[in-house]
């Protein structure tokens, strides 16, 4: 970005290492200005801004003395100048992995002797509205015809404001990695996380904020601010960056991390604030507590007594037992089984070193919950173990949504108490109404007891937190197909698969509507692609038997009965999904003992019975209303 012409800038000799900025986030945030600001001004401006010499290596530093300098010398009127519509969004330059200081702790203030100058909102716009001078000789009915033009544009590219009683929503996009270390990726993905959950319980009622499945879609996006608030539809970004140095035990120097944030106003591309953070990792928490408060106090939020008390005294972690922890999540986010089982290992070291440690508890009893759903574990040994790891959590911290939403759903899968898991679904949301997996399981709970109305608004505001979710979107297809609403399986079915052709479970709910509308040759193939994408998906393969059997392919369907038993001297398979294929076959009296079967073994697929289509033969049936009791809902 700087001309080829001009000579590489020399280094100062011997720096101070507090004086070092890493990164163009970092050289932004001390002069407070978005990156592509000051990578122009480096272009066009001669902004002191230095360049790794190696040859694997395209990273740049400065110096904040030099920073400091240029600012007061800088060409009068700089820093009002709007950016150029044609100049591009630049992508971060890698980093050195090189173990470098950073600030102490606090602000890497900006020169103070001039305060930001903010951008008026046109100047942010990619179509500024002074491209429309009136030229000479036009009409005046032409030139309101383009004024009108020129506003609708300006109102497509802002993003939505809070009406009257709306709240404000804002997004943490991915912290990046400035250590050059791939292997501590976990650390930034973690805080971001961790970030993320800080802000959910900042001031649910003033403050939505977005759930991190949906803001990770933009890890290492060159996107701008502008495309991606607009796509998330919030009016404020989290943006930062993490650095992580090794201690040394023997010398007595603690681990160290280093957090630089900036929040930004989405409709101006303002930056609002921005700060830089080094601290011990056991400190860490302080880091988060600090960015929570900051950014309460410039978007103004009334924060309760108990959350100031709350940021005001972070306690110390054990660093340990939280990277242990940060590691465990960033295995349990990949939702691979080898890859939950790994995470199981860290998060059991984390307790380890540390026995009060809730948030770990939280990992383990969530990790657990969903191997007992997804059938990598029997029930009776994954969803006790959830449930014990749950209530440990809360034992430490009731405050905790995430353990009373797992807890809740431990209720609604293994005990089939559908009473008690609404009640912990209600405690988590009271406690947390920006936790989303929160709205998302009990919404499965409201549309599996038949009361759509409810479980329709649950789970839009589960999207309405988490927009980029392909399970909630394919659970808003299983409301439609609990519904009986087929058409519209189909197509929310298809509007999943427009976000992921990848995604299994799209493909299944799809098949499954075409079986309902007995368009059986659509719906082999869609289970088909669903099995090709994960073959671990042992219900896609039943629900495939059970369309054979429909289908007329009655050979086909026994086969999918021998395989999955055979399979089951190997790894666990449900009664119900051998239950369902022979259900499909006509055959009721093998049905009726797989189902039994299920419900000894606590089957988390039998909560299903009540509303689908699938088990409309057991209804007609003097065996079904027992089991139903049995089972519930109630």
């Amino acid at each position: 970005m700087s001309n080829a012409s001009s000579p590489p800038r020399p280094a100062p000799a011997e720096p101070s290492a507090d004086d070092r900025l890493e990164s163009w986030k970092e050289i932004a945030a001390h002069l407070r200005r978005e990156v592509r600001t000051v990578q122009r001004w480096e272009k066009k401006e001669g902004l002191p801004v230095h360049r790794h010499l190696h040859d694997k290596l395209g990273s740049v530093y400065a110096y904040k003395s030099e920073l400091d300098a240029w600012w007061k010398n800088r060409r009068p009127g700089v820093e009002e100048e709007p950016e150029p519509v044609d100049e591009p969004e630049y992508a971060e330059e890698s980093v050195e992995a090189a173990d470098v200081s950073a600030d102490s702790e606090g602000a890497a203030a900006a020169p103070p002797a001039e305060p930001a100058v903010r951008p008026k909102p046109k100047e942010m716009l990619r179509h500024p509205v002074k491209a429309l001078r009136r030229p000479v000789g036009v009409p005046l009915g032409i030139l309101l015809v383009l004024l009108v033009v020129a506003g609708y544009v300006v109102w497509k590219l802002l993003p939505p404001r809070p009406g009257a009683g709306s709240r404000p929503m804002i997004a943490v996009l991915p912290f990046d990695n400035l250590s050059g270390d791939p292997e501590q990726e976990f650390l930034p993905d973690g805080l971001t996380e961790e970030m993320i959950s800080q802000l959910q319980r900042l001031s649910p009622e003033g403050l939505g904020v977005i759930a991190r499945q949906s803001s990770i879609v933009y890890k290492n996006s060159t996107a701008s601010i502008g495309h991606i608030g607009q796509a998330l539809k919030v009016n404020y970004i989290l943006d930062g960056s993490v650095r992580f140095s090794k201690g040394d035990a023997t010398a007595g120097t603690p681990d160290r991390v280093r957090v630089t944030a900036q929040l930004i106003q989405v409709n101006t591309g303002a930056m609002l604030w921005s700060q830089s953070y080094e601290r011990d990792l056991r400190d860490v928490l302080a880091v988060q507590s600090d960015v929570a408060q900051a950014i309460a106090s410039e978007i103004q939020l009334k924060l309760a007594p108990p959350v100031r008390a709350r940021l005001a005294s972070p306690w110390p972690v054990n660093p340990e037992a939280y990277q242990d922890y940060l590691k465990g999540r960033y295995q349990l986010n990949r939702r691979a089984l080898e890859s939950m089982q790994h995470g199981l290992d860290y998060f059991g070291r984390a307790v380890a070193a540390d026995p009060n440690f809730a948030l770990a508890y939280v990992g383990i009893a969530d990790t657990y919950d969903l191997l007992g759903f997804y059938g990598a574990l029997p029930p009776k040994v994954a969803y006790p173990e959830a449930k014990k790891a749950a209530q440990k959590a809360l034992s430490l911290d009731d405050s905790l949504a995430e353990a009373y939403t797992t807890l809740a759903d431990v209720l609604l899968h293994y005990d089939y108490d559908w009473q008690g898991a609404e009640q912990g679904f209600r405690s988590a949301i009271q406690r947390n109404p920006n936790y989303p997996v929160a709205h998302h399981w009990y919404a499965v709970l409201l549309a599996l007891s038949g009361r759509f109305a409810e479980s329709l608004a649950e789970i839009d505001r589960a999207i309405r937190l988490d927009p980029a979710s392909l399970a909630i979107s394919g659970d808003l297809a299983l409301h439609h197909f609990y519904a009986g609403q087929f058409d519209q399986t189909i197509e929310q079915s298809k509007k999943c698969l427009e976000l992921d052709p990848n995604y299994h479970m799209c493909h299944v709910w799809l098949a499954r509507a075409y079986v309902e509308k007995k368009l059986y040759t659509d719906a082999i193939a869609e289970f088909r692609r669903a099995i090709e994408l994960q073959p671990e998906n042992l219900m896609a393969v039943a629900l495939l038997g059970h369309a054979y059997a429909l289908a007329g392919q009655t050979a086909r369907a026994r086969e999918v009965i021998r395989n999955l038993e055979k399979l089951s001297s190997k790894r666990y398979v449900g009664p119900s999904l051998i239950a369902l294929v022979y259900t499909g076959l006509g055959e009721m009296n093998r049905a009726f003992q797989w189902a039994e079967r299920a419900y000894q073994e606590r089957d988390p697929l039998l909560t299903r019975i009540k509303l689908d289509p699938i088990v409309a033969p057991f209804r007609a049936d003097p065996r079904f209303p027992d089991l139903l009791r049995r089972v519930g809902p109630p």
